[in-house]
């Protein structure tokens, strides 16, 4: 967890209590999450209420903080969710509280105002909040950070970041990595045209994703003949035609730091723990090392490269001649996640839960925050079933019993092939 007060904040999603834990273990400053309400990831597992207390206190226990998303565009039959879900924050213990609301509805924002006033509100990049009269029209609404619209470019930040220190507030949040949309801040139809699921209450079913059989290969304008404006490239017959690389600004934080931007915000709570901990480690260790002046791009890479399944880029930020990408690694290279540690059985025994295939023959990485990974070799450790039984292989959704050779396990950590 970042301690430095010149520093950003290193916001992280938190779809449910693994990753919640897995956040926070590889150095989340705070995290977003939410519960049975209107959120904008509704298909994600979410917390109970009664799940909520035990996710707020571990938030406490490590010193961070936890903002709740009431983040979806309600329509007038779910403003009912909604009045249910604030009065319920309301009645929340003041010392087991959320520390913001994630609001992105002008008509939510009303609502807070009158069912759970004491909270902080965060605006969501829903709003699409592009300009310093509209920062200045929030803060007015008494909205104490902005998420910033996804389409913004370096110029515009920095403009807007101006404008905000001069008038005294708001905060600024930026989206600094995951998934990029094709719609303006994330509001797109194309789920409700196809799915009748809206992406806009949180039932995104990610149709540009999809692979689609192409009948035409590019898109050429009219008045540039031999210029294709959009290429489709098809792969088993079909192509994902509308799918957007994923956002990687990691190059960029000394200049947020510089700014003056308050939260760096990963975007996420559909991902799993395992590309969650490579993408917060990755951050968090970036801003640690900004602080003692230095910049190990290269490592960076290769761990994001490692996680992600789709290419990296910089979107938006910067001007089309100087937009970068980097495609992740090829399968055959990747170090795929194979287990979470649980618990400690006993001295040199652990409880871990199973990712995927894990053959007892290979050599694998424990992974320690602060990007540390300890290398464990084929037989110096052994894999166990709850028996006690030496295992030469185990399987996705089962849990085993690890014995390292070495002291270095705490739950939360996980183990990948080397």
């Amino acid at each position: 967890m970042n301690k430095n007060n010149n520093q950003p904040e290193l916001l992280a999603p938190a779809g449910d209590l693994e990753r919640l834990t897995t956040a926070l273990t590889y150095g989340a400053d705070a995290v977003y999450l939410s519960g049975p309400g209107l959120s904008l990831r509704a298909k994600s597992t979410n917390f109970s209420w009664s799940g909520l207390d035990h996710a707020l206190a571990l938030v406490q226990q490590h010193k961070a903080k936890a903002y709740y998303c009431v983040n979806a565009l309600p329509q007038e039959q779910d403003l009912a969710v909604v009045k249910d879900t604030l009065a319920r924050l309301h009645d929340l213990p003041k010392d087991l509280r959320p520390n913001a609301l994630i609001i992105a509805d002008p008509g939510v924002l009303r609502l807070a105002a009158r069912i759970a006033p004491d909270y902080p509100v965060h605006l969501s990049t829903q709003a699409n909040t592009a300009n310093s009269e509209s920062l200045a029209f929030w803060r007015d609404q008494g909205v104490t950070r902005v998420n910033l619209a996804r389409e913004l470019n370096i110029k515009d930040i920095r403009s807007l970041a101006e404008a905000a220190h001069k008038a005294g507030g708001p905060e600024l949040e930026v989206f600094v990595h995951g998934a990029a949309c094709m719609a303006v801040s994330g509001r797109c139809h194309l789920s409700t045209y196809l799915n009748q699921r809206s992406a806009n209450q949180g039932l995104c079913t990610h149709v540009c994703r999809f692979q689609y059989e192409v009948t035409g290969l590019a898109l050429t304008e009219r008045t540039r003949p031999g210029q294709p404006v959009w290429e489709l490239h098809e792969e088993d017959g079909y192509s994902a035609l509308l799918s957007a690389n994923d956002i990687c600004l990691l190059k960029y934080l000394a200049w947020f730091k510089n700014l003056g931007i308050t939260s760096l915000k990963i975007e996420g709570r559909m991902r799993t723990a395992g590309w969650l901990a490579q993408v917060v480690d990755v951050y968090a260790t970036a801003l640690k090392d900004l602080g003692e002046k230095r910049f190990r791009w290269e490592d960076y890479a290769r761990e994001l490269r490692n996680a992600s399944l789709r290419s990296l880029d910089s979107a938006m930020f910067l001007p089309g001649s100087r937009r970068w990408s980097m495609a992740p690694l090829p399968e055959e290279e990747k170090r795929p996640v194979l287990a979470r540690v649980l618990e400690q059985i006993e001295p040199g025994k652990w409880r871990v839960a199973v990712k995927s295939r894990w053959e007892a023959g290979q050599d694998v990485e424990v992974m320690l925050p602060g990007l540390e990974r300890v290398r464990l070799r084929a037989g110096e450790y052994s894999l166990e079933d709850e028996e006690g039984s030496t295992k030469e292989e185990v399987h996705s959704g089962v849990e085993a019993l690890l014995r390292p050779p070495v002291n270095i396990l705490a739950p939360g950590f996980l183990v990948r092939a080397a």
